[in-house]
């Protein structure tokens, strides 16, 4: 699991590949970049999803 370094990690380099994108539109890496940045925010949003899932079924297993 991520702790909340490595999230301040992958979000940091979410806005360096996408800088690195919009500076150099004309590289044939832009894409790449632009879609890299893109699958590590899926996968972070994924993730904080799925925690925020098992936060909410520990709770309801406390309470009952």
């Amino acid at each position: 699991m991520l702790d909340k370094q490595d999230t301040i990690d992958a979000a940091n380099l979410v806005r360096e590949l996408r800088g690195w994108a919009k500076i150099h539109p004309a590289s044939p890496m832009s894409d790449c970049m632009a879609e890299s940045a893109a699958i590590i925010e899926k996968f972070l949003s994924e993730r904080q999803t799925m925690e925020q899932y098992i936060s909410e079924r520990e709770w309801l297993h406390r309470e009952n």
